[in-house]
């Protein structure tokens, strides 16, 4: 009678660097990791999942991330990083891996943990935590009581967003309550990321925005992205600029939104300021009227969607000096950081109004790592915008000399 030959299976996971290996060797039943972007929270992420996975037969993992598709994400990785061999069954629709060991992973969207009920996990890993949608609920409601039954683990791993509850779960880590362990790391912390990339993101985005995401620095202004309240106060003006204005952003409100027309004199300042919410006729006659008053500026105005058929009849009205302007996931990043890197420089004035719509504007990291801008939800942002638009084509006007001529 002769033995079956066991064929061992190769498994190549990436090697953790020093600063990820720290927080494998943590004995912590709850690990609070708060780290930049690029230091390699994803590959932890796996290396912790499947190293416990193989630990013993019939090791269940949970791993959730903020939306249904970067759980599709992290799946189709998960299968692609790891032997045929060691793979029992994969389920696309559930989003579920067994090995042969019959240990498993799934994955889970924060938007809809009621799949979480009635689960038991010996491990948890909640993947940009600071994303989740209503963290504390979920926690506390659909994750925590997962890990009863085993006296599982729970790794929180994210970048930052303002001070919300995952900021507190590190300040929790900090102190070592509860079996929580907190750990801080920088995109710098990362040893196979080139210092001079880093930089390069430093000397192109807001400061606010770079401490947040690649030093893992909480926001001070939960999450605005034009920084602290007194960066914002810094640049605000009881009182318009006497000057005439040479450039003006139209920002035209939809539906119940207000429409605002803001006017920068030649030094940036703001010298025009009108927010009002009227039916397309009046806008469209306040404008001409406007355009009559300063018939050598410029108007950028918004011609995104219902704006665009706005520019048209304003342009057959004999209106010339329009600049049509389409907010597009790529146009809007790009004057709105503009606007944030002229407010921290203190290149800009405007009033109370439109600071105030500042500090509750916001910023998020899309799934493909790109920044995103919006207003806070029930907030609005067309002075900001209005701003934005005649900030960024403020440099193509210029006065050239006293009898009020514009280049353009």
């Amino acid at each position: 009678m002769y033995e079956e030959e066991i064929t061992p299976i190769r498994i190549q996971l990436k090697r953790p660097h020093v600063n990820q290996q720290k927080i494998l060797s943590s004995n912590s039943r709850f690990k609070v990791i708060c780290a930049g972007r690029r230091f390699g929270k994803s590959d932890l992420a796996q290396i912790a999942s499947v190293t416990r996975m193989l630990s013993a037969p019939k090791t269940f993992v949970g791993y959730v991330a903020p939306n249904f598709d970067l759980c599709k994400k992290f799946f189709k990785e998960f299968v692609e990083s790891l032997p045929a061999q060691l793979i029992k069954s994969e389920n696309k629709a559930e989003l579920q891996i067994e090995f042969i060991n019959q240990s498993f992973i799934k994955f889970h969207s924060g938007e809809a943990l009621q799949s979480f009920r009635s689960r038991k996990y010996h491990l948890v890993i909640i993947d940009e935590a600071a994303f989740i949608p209503d963290l504390k609920d979920a926690y506390e409601q659909s994750i925590r009581p997962t890990l009863t039954d085993f006296r599982g683990q729970c790794i929180f791993i994210s970048t930052p967003r303002g001070e919300n509850y995952f900021s507190a779960l590190f300040h929790k880590g900090l102190r070592n309550e509860d079996g929580y362990e907190s750990f801080h790391f920088t995109s710098y912390d990362n040893p196979f990321i080139s210092p001079e990339e880093i930089d390069e993101a430093q000397n192109t985005l807001p400061s606010e925005v770079f401490k947040q995401e690649f030093l893992a620095e909480p926001s001070s202004n939960s999450g605005s992205p034009f920084g602290g309240q007194s960066t914002i106060n810094k640049n605000v003006v009881s009182t318009l600029s006497n000057n005439e204005p040479i450039c003006f952003g139209i920002d035209l409100g939809k539906s119940i939104d207000h429409s605002c027309i803001i006017g920068l004199d030649n030094e940036k300042k703001m010298a025009y300021f009108d927010r009002f919410r009227m039916d397309w006729n009046i806008t469209k006659q306040r404008i001409k009227s406007l355009n009559l008053r300063y018939p050598k500026a410029h108007y950028v105005i918004d011609a995104t969607g219902l704006g665009s058929p706005i520019v048209d009849d304003l342009q057959l009205a004999g209106i010339n000096n329009l600049v049509p302007f389409k907010f597009t996931g790529t146009s809007k990043p790009q004057i709105i950081l503009e606007l944030i890197l002229a407010v921290e420089k203190g290149e800009i004035t405007y009033n109370e109004i439109t600071a105030k719509e500042m500090s509750v504007f916001e910023f998020t990291t899309t799934a493909s790592g790109h920044i995103r801008y919006s207003a806070a939800s029930g907030y609005n942002d067309d002075t900001i915008a209005s701003l934005a638009m005649a900030n960024s084509y403020h440099k193509h006007c210029r006065r050239i000399s006293d009898w009020k001529l514009y280049r353009c």
